[in-house]
């Protein structure tokens, strides 16, 4: 029996399929975008970020870690500088210090034209 039902042929619209495609890509993965998906990207204004090392202040310069040690990883916002493990991000600063939660706030200050 086993045999005659992995022969036998079955049609699923495309309408289906199509939302199993769009359930299955909202469950998965981690926030990624699939090739040639549109994005939202954040240009000017404020935004909220985790910073969880080190201490952000008001007006404080924005790092974003390039080389994952222990503890941080690459993508980590930042509020110090580390020698060849993070980067300044130009027009950027802190809006003020992180809550319990680690949360910061951190303000793109004019459009990045690079």
């Amino acid at each position: 029996m086993k045999e005659k039902l992995l022969k036998k042929k079955v049609i699923i619209p495309a309408a289906i399929v199509l939302v199993l495609i769009i359930i299955i890509a909202s469950m998965g993965g981690g926030g990624e975008y699939i090739p040639n998906e549109a994005t939202s990207v954040f240009q000017r204004g404020s935004i909220s970020v985790l910073c969880p090392v080190d201490s952000p202040a008001l007006g404080g310069a924005v790092y974003v870690r390039i080389e994952a040690v222990a503890g941080r990883s690459v993508g980590d916002f930042e509020a110090a500088y580390v020698e060849d493990e993070n980067v300044l991000i130009p027009n950027a600063q802190w809006g003020g210090v992180k809550d319990a939660n680690s949360v910061a706030e951190l303000v793109l200050l004019t459009r990045s034209h690079a």
